[in-house]
């Protein structure tokens, strides 16, 4: 997921799930390996304290980048999915 500029954010043993928060504090992503899907959720809890980061991560940016995510694994490039799936099964693994 650091494709997309997400980073590894918690683990959730109970889940077996990884979360990932994006550079701009603006979204999160989670993979649950045991139903092979993910899920997005956005981050509108922004203090006043990270002003910087809420200039960056617009509404129209989050927009995109949730539509180019999509592109991702609608696409039929398997191989590019295929790769990010190992990587997210060795992350879990480590863990």
């Amino acid at each position: 997921l650091e494709l997309f500029g997400f980073l590894p954010f918690k683990y959730s043993e109970s889940n077996k799930t990884v979360q990932y928060v994006h550079i701009t504090g603006g979204m999160f992503c989670m993979y649950q390996e045991c139903h092979e899907t993910f899920q997005w959720s956005w981050n509108h809890m922004f203090s006043d304290r990270s002003q910087t980061f809420k200039a960056e991560c617009t509404e129209k940016f989050q927009d995109i980048m949730l539509s180019d995510f999509k592109k991702f694994f609608y696409g039929k490039d398997d191989e590019r999915l295929s790769s990010l799936i190992d990587s997210l099964k060795i992350n879990y693994e480590s863990n």
